[in-house]
């Protein structure tokens, strides 16, 4: 295994890590009001293996010290949850500062689920209801509105999170996968297009899909 780094292709490819990286991982410790507790440990590391199942090119190693961790994982309610996308975690070099928190803790029912889409950014992979692929049309005010009112989240952010299509989703241009991990579940009364799913709610995933795992292995196959 080699020290992580970017694959170095352009597009939606920047933020692959190299096949063969080794990516170090640290959860905050205590004192640090921001730590991970030992049940956020255990959760994070149960999703991580389940990534990681059937194998892959890629090594994960936790770290005691965050100096030497690429990934740095915070537990901070006031900071929202969200990871950096895949290698432009490299980009933060303070180690005090995360390239993921979590506003929650994961012992809890959607814990699980939680960072098994989180840790899916941390590989590099974004949201699948936003891929070129989607059918979806969007009700763009009624989005805008739900998000203000549900999560407090600016015009700006929804679009970012929600509305925009990416240049590309994940390694190739799929088929659109609502079951994906990294698909949010939506409300009813968000959906304008197409027939079938207009107004319609798109269930919350209920963890790692068939297209997850084929993709994570289409870009971190095991060498």
């Amino acid at each position: 295994m080699t020290t992580a780094s970017a694959c170095g292709l352009s597009g939606a490819h920047r933020v692959k890590w190299r096949n063969g990286s080794t990516l170090r991982y640290h959860l905050y410790k205590r004192p640090s009001a921001r730590a991970a507790k030992a049940l956020d440990r255990e959760v994070f590391d149960q999703a991580l293996a389940m990534w990681m199942a059937g194998g892959s090119g890629l090594e994960l190693v936790p770290v005691d010290n965050p100096a030497q961790a690429e990934i740095r994982v915070m537990f901070s309610r006031s900071r929202g949850r969200w990871s950096m996308l895949g290698a432009e975690a490299l980009d933060i070099t303070n180690s005090k500062e995360p390239t993921m928190n979590f506003d929650s803790r994961l012992d809890h029912g959607s814990g699980l689920l939680a960072a098994l889409h989180e840790i899916g950014h941390m590989l590099g992979f974004r949201h699948e209801h936003q891929t070129p692929n989607t059918p979806l049309l969007w009700h763009e005010s009624a989005v805008i509105d739900h998000y203000r009112a549900a999560s407090g989240w600016s015009e700006a952010y929804t679009r970012r999170n929600v509305i925009s299509r990416h240049d590309m989703a994940r390694k190739s241009l799929h088929p659109w996968d609502r079951k994906s991990i990294m698909h949010y579940g939506l409300a009813a009364g968000l959906i304008a297009a197409p027939s079938d799913w207009q107004d319609r709610a798109v269930p919350a995933p209920a963890g790692l899909s068939d297209g997850d795992r084929a993709e994570f292995l289409a870009w971190y196959p095991p060498l």
